[in-house]
């Protein structure tokens, strides 16, 4: 495998990577500083001319390792609790056998992308709090002078709305 080929890989698959990541760390903090490791050591090994295929199976192990690299720091710093392995390996298996192809992935983005950019007004707001800026309920209820219980309600509508927005616009282009 060329360099160039695991370098295109690499970001074909850079959405699979990350979610994988921030599945098993739980912190967009944690998974975006792991990625930013995880793709150092992949582009290092693409400038040795390793050759890895399949890709994707390989660069997450290469992630998976980052983040128990990552919990074994931050276990000697602080009280961090890892998952335990069985769960990382349910959470491996559950990659590997959902694995989708990654231009999907790719149109699936761009279509929740369009979508956000169609919603107006308090819809659009709370979807910004809470995703863009990862406030929780209670700062958002804060923040709009709302209950709970009604950002709660706004946001499970708004995700409904996104959902069949986002079905739609992937059906529509199957079908070209």
């Amino acid at each position: 495998m060329s360099q160039s080929d695991m370098t295109r890989d690499f970001l074909q698959n850079r959405q699979a990577l990350l979610g994988f990541i921030f599945a098993l760390t739980r912190d967009p903090l944690a998974a975006e500083e792991i990625f930013q490791e995880v793709a150092l050591a992949i582009l290092r090994e693409a400038a040795t001319g390793t050759s890895v295929d399949p890709f994707l199976p390989w660069a997450r192990e290469v992630a998976r390792r980052r983040v128990a690299e990552h919990y074994r720091k931050a276990t000697a710093r602080e009280r961090v609790a890892p998952l335990r392995d069985s769960m990382v390996n349910l959470i491996s298996q559950s990659y590997r056998e959902n694995e989708e192809n990654p231009g999907r992935d790719s149109l699936r983005l761009d279509s929740l992308r369009r979508c956000v950019d169609q919603l107006a007004g308090r819809a659009r707001e709370v979807i910004d709090l809470r995703y863009r800026l990862h406030l929780g309920i209670e700062k958002i209820a804060a923040e709009l002078a709302w209950r709970a219980d009604s950002v709660n309600v706004l946001l499970t509508r708004t995700r409904r709305i996104l959902a069949d927005c986002v079905r739609s616009k992937l059906s529509s282009t199957e079908t070209r």
